[in-house]
C-alpha cells in the first residue's frame, strides 16, 4: 500500500516538475533560513551555560548618581572590594578580582607580539568561572607571580604546541612568565580573553593617586560565587550598607549592584567599563527582532507550502476519480495526500540541514559570528522543528486530502472542479494580504536601519576622523622614543599631525568628578577624561569655541591646566569658562581651565555626548596618533613602520585607522541590518512563489470564465486588469496595515540611539512599489498567458 502510494506520489511530482520544484524550494529556504537564525538566537541565549555553577555566580558592579540626578553604572569595581567582603559574608564561597592587561607585549624568542585581550586575576577565579581547561592544573595555575594561563590558539601561536605547559613567555621585553595552564575560552562567554596573568604581578602604574587598598577606585572586575539558595536582592542590600558604612560620605552617592552572570551579555549594553576591556555584550532588541524574523519566515514559508500544494493538487483530480472507479476508498486517498504532504515537508526539513550547514560558515564570515556549528547544536533543534514541520504538512495536505477524495467521480473524470464562495481556501485573500504585511514590513524595517547604520557611520563625530593612523605601543617604550619619533615624522609634508593619549576615541573613557572651587564636594559631577599630549586638539581637528590648546612653552600646563568640551561648562555653570578653576583629577591643586572644545563624541553614537575634561599626561601613554595627507596610504604606512624601526631597534608596532576603528562600534547594527536585509529579500521571493501558487490556483478555477468574457468581447488587457486588480488592493490594505505596527516597533528601537535618523513617509511607499513590482513579475507571465488562449479551447466541453 505505502509503495503503491509512493510510486503514485512521486510519479505525479514528475509530471509537475515545476510545482514540485518551486514548491521544495520555497519551503527549504524557509526552513533553511529559520535553522541559521535559530543557531544565532541560541547561541545569543545560550551565555555562560558551560559554568556548571553558573546560577551563582554574580558581577559586582557600581552605580554611581551625582548631584544633577545622572546615574552611571559601570561595570567595574574597586580593588579593596573583594578581600575586603570575602570573610564577612558567610553566604560567599569565592571572590576574586580582575583587572584588565592594558600593555602587553609577548615573544618567546622567535615570535613577539602585541596582545590587547588578557587579564589580571585572581588564584580564585579559575574555580569561580570554569573555563574548560585543557591542561595544567585549575586549582594551582594562577597561584604562583609570574604565572600565564593562555589559550590554544595563542598556544599554537607562540609555540606551534597544543600543550606548551612549562614553557616560558617573556612579557614586555623584562619579566618571564611560564605558562602554567591552557585554557579554551567559549564563544558564549561575555569575557573575551586569551590569556590570564596572575594578580600578583599586577602594579598600580606609576602616577595613579590610588593603591590596591582604595574603596573608591572603580577600575576592577569582581565575582563573587555564592552557596545555592542566597537570595541575590538580600546579599546586594548587605553590600550597599557594607559600602555606606565603610566609606567617606562623598563616596557613598556609590552603590553596588548584584548582576548574575547568566544575565550580562544581554544585560550590560548600557554600563559602561573603565577598563575598556574586551566584555562581550548583545542587545536584546536584536534577539527579538530575529525571532519575530523566524515568525514571519515560518509562516510565509507555511502558508506558500499550502497553497502550492493545493494548486497541484488540482492537477491530479482526473487520476483520484480514475482510482475510486477501481475500487479505492476515499479514507485511503486521504491518507496518501496527507503522507504525501508530510513526505516532502519532512524531505525539506533534511534539505535543510544540510543547506543550512553548508551556508552557515559563509553567512558566519560575512556577518563574522563568533558561533561554532556544533553536531550537538543541530540536534538540539530537531525536536523544535520537526512538530513544526509535521503541522505543516498535515495543514497543507489537509484540504485537498478531505476535498479531493470526496469528489464526485463524474466530475473528476470530466476535470470539473470549481472552489465554492464557502470553501476554507477563500481565506487565502486574508493570507495573501498578511503576506504582503510581513513583506512590506521587512523591506521598510531593512531601509530603516540601512540608514541608521549609514547616519551612525556618516555623522560628524566632532573631529575629523578620516586619515587618522593610531598606533599602539608599550607605554613605556612611547615616552622613550616619542619626541625623537615625532621630529623624524614632522620632517615629511603628508604627516599633517602627531600627538599620543591614553584612551582613543570610541573606547570608552575614564570618568572622575568634577566641581567648582567654590563648590563642596557635594556637588561634584561625572566628567569623562582622557590624558592627551601637546597637539592633540590639533591632530584630531577639534575646534575650540574659547581659549587655547596645550602649550609646550608653559610648564603650569603640563600641572593644572584642563580643557573641558562644551556639555562641561554647561554643567558647571560656568557661562565664561576661560580662566576658571575647578577640581578635576587634582593631583597638585585645583586645575585652571585653558580652552573649551566644541562638544564631540568621544564614544559611540548610542550615548549623547557628555562633559569631557582633557589633561596632560601624569603616566605613560600607550597611543599616538599621525595624520596622514589624503594619498598614497600604503607607501606611507611604509613609512611610519620603517621610522619607528629604525629609531627604537626593532620594537614592534601595532597600527589601525581610527575610521575603522570607529565603525567597529556599530558592528551590532551592521550584523542586524544584513540580516534583515538577506531575510527581506527571502521573504519577497518566498511571498512571489506563494503568489505563484496562488495565482496558478486561482486561473486554473477561472479560465472558462476567461473564455466567456473573451467571447464576449473583454480584451486581454481588461482581463489581466481584472484579476490584477485585487492584488494591488491586498497590497496597499497591507501598507496600511503595517505602518503603525512597525512604525511603533521601530521607534522602539531608534530610541537606543542618542542620535539617529527619522522615519521617512516615503519609506512605506518604496516599500510598496519594490513588492508590488515583484508581485506583478510574478503575476503577470500567468495572467496573460491564460488571457491569450483560444476561448474555443476553453468552451468547448460546454
Amino acid at each position: 500500500m505505502f509503495k503503491s502510494n509512493l510510486i503514485s506520489s512521486l510519479r505525479f511530482l514528475r509530471r509537475n516538475k515545476k510545482f514540485a520544484f518551486v514548491n521544495i524550494l520555497g519551503l527549504t529556504s524557509g526552513f533553511s533560513s529559520i535553522l541559521l537564525i535559530l543557531f544565532f538566537v541560541r547561541h545569543e541565549l545560550s551565555f555562560e551555560d558551560f559554568h556548571e555553577n553558573r546560577h551563582n555566580v554574580y558581577r559586582i558592579n557600581f552605580s554611581y548618581k551625582d548631584n544633577s540626578g545622572n546615574v552611571t553604572t559601570l561595570v567595574n569595581s574597586p580593588p579593596a572590594f573583594g578581600p575586603g567582603i570575602q570573610q564577612r559574608f558567610p553566604e560567599i564561597v569565592r571572590v576574586s578580582r580582575m583587572r584588565y592587561v592594558l600593555n602587553a607585549l609577548l615573544g618567546n624568542g622567535r615570535k613577539q607580539f602585541y596582545e590587547s585581550h588578557g587579564y589580571y586575576a585572581d588564584s580564585s577565579f579559575l574555580k569561580i568561572l570554569q573555563f574548560p581547561f585543557l591542561s595544567g592544573e585549575r586549582e594551582t595555575a594562577l597561584n604562583a607571580p609570574n604565572s600565564i594561563v593562555i589559550t590554544q590558539a595563542m598556544a599554537e601561536k607562540y609555540f606551534d604546541d597544543p600543550d606548551p605547559v612549562g614553557a616560558t613567555l617573556l612579557w614586555n621585553n623584562t619579566t618571564p612568565l611560564k605558562v602554567t595552564g591552557v585554557l579554551a575560552v567559549p564563544s558564549n562567554s561575555h569575557l573575551n580573553f586569551d590569556f590570564l596573568i596572575s594578580f600578583q604581578n599586577y602594579v598600580v602604574p606609576q602616577g595613579y593617586s590610588s593603591d590596591l587598598t582604595s574603596w573608591d577606585w572603580l577600575g576592577f572586575l569582581t565575582y563573587v560565587e555564592l552557596k545555592s539558595g542566597t537570595d541575590p536582592a538580600d546579599f546586594q542590600s548587605k553590600l550597599h550598607k557594607l559600602f555606606k558604612d565603610r566609606v567617606s560620605e562623598g563616596e557613598s552617592y556609590f552603590r553596588p549592584l548584584v548582576q548574575n552572570i547568566t544575565d550580562i551579555y544581554l544585560g550590560s549594553d548600557a554600563m559602561a567599563d573603565d577598563l575598556s576591556s574586551y566584555i562581550r555584550s548583545g542587545n536584546k532588541f536584536s534577539v527579538y527582532a530575529l525571532v519575530v524574523v523566524a515568525l514571519l519566515i515560518l509562516i510565509i514559508a507555511g502558508f506558500n507550502f499550502s497553497s502550492l500544494t493545493n494548486a497541484i493538487a488540482i492537477n491530479r483530480i482526473r487520476g483520484i476519480g480514475i482510482r475510486k472507479i477501481l475500487g479505492a476508498e476515499r479514507r485511503a486517498i486521504a491518507i496518501q495526500l496527507l503522507t504525501e504532504s508530510l513526505l516532502i515537508t519532512l524531505i525539506c526539513l533534511l534539505m535543510a540541514y544540510g543547506l543550512s550547514a553548508e551556508m552557515f560558515s559563509i553567512i558566519g564570515n560575512w556577518l563574522e559570528w563568533e558561533i561554532p556549528l556544533q553536531a550537538s547544536k543541530i540536534v538540539e533543534t530537531i525536536p523544535l522543528l520537526i512538530p513544526v514541520a509535521l503541522i505543516l504538512g498535515l495543514l497543507a495536505g489537509l484540504y485537498p486530502a478531505l476535498i479531493l477524495s470526496g469528489y464526485d467521480v463524474v466530475k473528476a473524470l470530466k476535470e470539473e472542479f470549481r472552489v465554492g464562495r464557502r470553501s476554507l481556501f477563500q481565506l487565502k485573500n486574508l493570507l495573501v494580504t498578511l503576506q504582503f504585511v510581513i513583506s512590506i514590513g521587512l523591506i521598510a524595517a531593512t531601509l530603516v536601519l540601512t540608514r541608521q547604520l549609514d547616519f551612525l557611520q556618516n555623522r560628524s563625530m566632532g573631529f575629523d576622523k578620516e586619515n587618522v593612523v593610531v598606533m599602539k605601543m608599550l607605554p613605556e617604550e612611547v615616552s622613550r622614543y616619542y619626541e625623537s619619533y615625532r621630529e623624524q615624522l614632522r620632517q615629511n609634508s603628508w604627516v599633517l599631525g602627531v600627538s599620543r593619549s591614553e584612551r582613543v576615541a570610541g573606547d570608552p573613557w575614564p570618568w572622575s568628578v568634577i566641581y567648582r572651587v567654590d563648590e563642596s564636594e557635594e556637588q561634584m559631577r561625572v566628567v569623562y577624561f582622557n590624558a592627551t599630549d601637546y597637539d592633540f586638539v590639533e591632530t584630531m581637528g577639534i575646534k575650540l569655541r574659547a581659549g587655547r590648546s596645550f602649550s609646550r612653552g608653559l610648564k603650569t600646563d603640563s600641572l593644572n591646566a584642563v580643557i573641558i568640551n562644551q556639555k562641561t561648562a554647561d554643567m558647571l555653570g560656568l557661562k565664561d569658562p576661560v580662566g576658571q578653576q575647578v577640581h578635576c583629577y587634582d593631583v597638585n591643586g585645583p586645575r585652571t581651565i585653558i580652552g573649551v572644545a566644541e562638544d564631540f563624541h568621544y564614544t559611540s553614537l548610542h550615548q549623547e555626548i557628555g562633559p569631557v575634561a582633557m589633561i596632560l599626561p601624569f603616566i605613560d601613554l600607550e597611543y599616538m596618533y599621525v595624520r596622514l595627507a589624503p594619498g598614497e596610504t600604503a607607501s606611507r604606512i611604509l613609512a611610519l613602520e620603517e621610522t619607528w624601526k629604525q629609531i627604537s631597534g626593532g620594537t614592534p608596532i601595532e597600527w589601525r585607522f581610527l575610521d575603522d576603528r570607529l565603525n567597529q562600534l556599530y558592528q551590532s547594527e551592521k550584523r542586524l541590518g544584513l540580516m534583515i536585509r538577506c531575510f527581506a529579500v527571502l521573504a519577497m521571493i518566498l511571498a512571489s512563489l506563494g503568489l505563484y501558487g496562488i495565482v496558478a490556483f486561482m486561473i486554473q478555477n477561472r479560465m472558462k470564465e476567461f473564455g466567456v468574457r473573451k467571447v464576449l468581447g473583454a480584451s486581454v488587457g481588461s482581463l489581466y486588469a481584472l484579476f490584477v486588480r485585487p492584488y494591488i488592493y491586498f497590497m496597499i490594505t497591507a501598507m496600511v496595515i503595517v505602518i503603525p505596527v512597525l512604525n511603533y516597533y521601530l521607534t522602539q528601537w531608534l530610541d537606543n540611539f542618542a542620535y539617529r535618523t527619522t522615519i521617512e513617509w516615503w519609506i512605506y511607499p518604496v516599500a510598496l512599489i519594490l513588492l508590488m513590482g515583484v508581485a506583478l513579475m510574478t503575476i503577470t507571465s500567468q495572467t496573460m498567458k491564460a488571457a491569450k488562449i483560444n476561448p474555443v479551447k476553453l468552451l468547448r466541453n460546454e
